[in-house]
């Protein structure tokens, strides 16, 4: 997994005067239903007509006319979605990378891009990242972050209170920094890549004859025979040590898809040891991510209690250019595909995360409003870096 992931946070000056705006008129409405309940009998032709009576009738012909008037603002922000939704949709790949610059957001944009928050012209805001419960004193929103430096996570989460779950590569940063991310709460997961080997590792040299071919998409990638010993005791006993010591919380699990793309048994048995191992260090603390092969084999041989939660990419959007940052919308029958995938692993208690990778305003909304129905958290990029934006 590579993909960096669109941090959707709170500020957009121009959305939210619309926002204002709404509740502006709001208020009016309140206001004349009062002066309309004070006042007596009938209106000329074309105005409200309301008769005196109680105060609670007044307040309910109000409450009323206030739902009639929320509908209505409801629809026209409906129409301005669809409006700039087409007018995005034409924008090139590479000029969706540049959004979240100091660039003026016009009223009529929907802010898409790392750093910015995505807020409709109805003034509503959509954060996929802070759709559930609370942690501590930090909403449960959900980050990876697994190319950033230890510069670039404490920029991004340092004065942050949003994320309770940061996933990072611990390799690249101290247990001082670790100790500081996990301020107020906030849970830090490490990146572990156990099913293939990137030739940037400093122990490369070391494994690289365990390769098992080359890794789609990214070249500097290979699969790795996990079912070698030598590679086993690595990642158990050093690697995840090393990374354990430094006071992360749990781990993040990649490329469990090793399973899916060389099924033999031997490949099995060597993931299987390795997680067993893993989940004894950490205390059953492991998201895995992609390896839905591997994972719906735990669960149907009574051993997924061996893991935490799930974690999938791609279900509602995709990869169309790895190059440029293309994106567009998953094959019905792979979203479907993952959906049940994801509501069996939750069927078993599993936590379910996902992470998106779009800037299609409406395709967000449906993620959001499906992480919102089934306790799910996601995290949505429309960028490949895995900096975290900063």
């Amino acid at each position: 997994m590579r993909g960096v992931m669109i941090d959707i946070e709170n500020k957009i000056k121009q959305a939210m005067k619309w926002k204002a705006g709404r509740a502006s008129t709001l208020a009016f409405l309140i206001l004349m239903m009062l002066t309309f309940t004070a006042g007596c009998g009938k209106k000329d032709d074309g105005e409200v007509a309301i008769q005196s009576g109680s105060a609670e009738e007044a307040i309910s012909s109000a409450s009323t006319e206030m739902s009639n008037a929320e509908a209505l603002l409801q629809e026209i922000g409906e129409k301005r979605r669809q409006e700039n939704s087409g007018s995005k949709n034409g924008k090139a790949a590479g000029e969706a990378s540049t959004v979240g610059s100091a660039e003026t957001v016009t009223e009529n944009k929907a802010a898409v891009g790392s750093g910015n928050p995505i807020v409709d012209n109805a003034g509503n805001i959509s954060d996929p990242n802070t759709v559930s419960q609370i942690e501590g004193s930090i909403s449960s929103g959900y980050g990876v972050y697994i190319g950033a430096s230890a510069t670039q996570l404490h920029a991004k989460l340092d004065n942050n209170y949003e994320i309770g779950l940061a996933i990072i590569d611990a390799q690249n940063v101290t247990a001082n920094d670790v100790t500081a991310l996990k301020k107020n709460g906030r849970k830090v997961y490490s990146y572990l890549n156990v099913g293939s080997i990137e030739n940037f590792r400093s122990y490369y040299d070391t494994y690289k004859d365990k390769v098992l071919g080359p890794y789609e998409n990214w070249e500097e990638e290979f699969w790795i025979d996990v079912s070698d010993a030598s590679w086993q005791e690595f990642l158990c006993d050093t690697l995840a040590k090393e990374i354990l010591g430094k006071g992360v919380d749990g781990l993040f699990i990649d490329n469990c898809d090793v399973y899916y793309n060389y099924p033999e048994d031997k490949i099995y048995s060597g993931l299987l040891e390795i997680i067993t191992k893993l989940s004894e260090k950490t205390g059953g603390k492991l998201i895995i991510n992609g390896g839905d092969t591997f994972v719906t084999k735990l669960m149907d041989t009574g051993k997924i209690g061996l893991i935490q939660g799930v974690n999938q990419e791609s279900v509602f959007g995709k990869i169309l250019d790895y190059d440029n940052n293309t994106f567009g919308e998953q094959d019905q029958d792979t979203k479907d595909y993952y959906l049940e995938y994801l509501a069996k692993a939750k069927s078993y208690g599993k936590e379910v995360y996902m992470i998106e990778y779009t800037n299609d305003l409406a395709l967000i909304t449906k993620i959001r409003n499906l992480c919102l129905e089934k306790d799910y958290k996601c995290y949505v990029t429309d960028s490949l870096q895995l900096d975290g934006g900063v």
